[in-house]
């Protein structure tokens, strides 16, 4: 699971990039799930809350660029 920060401005066009280039890629903004990639609903239904764990724990509160 990767993790990334990114600024409010930018975010349109992060979640289109990696729609476009990663779609097999569950992806989720602020816990919410905006992506369901290939992933069957139970393991979506994991990754969120696996996520909201551990951003309780270590939350990002930066631009993380540049993404990996």
């Amino acid at each position: 699971m990767q993790h990334n920060g990114v600024q409010h401005s930018s975010l349109r066009s992060h979640l289109a990039f990696n729609v476009h280039l990663r779609s097999e890629s569950a992806m989720f903004v602020d816990g919410v799930c905006v992506h369901e990639g290939t992933l069957p609903k139970w393991e979506i239904k994991m990754a969120r809350i696996r996520l909201i764990q551990l951003l309780s724990i270590n939350p990002i509160t930066r631009d993380t660029f540049p993404y990996v």
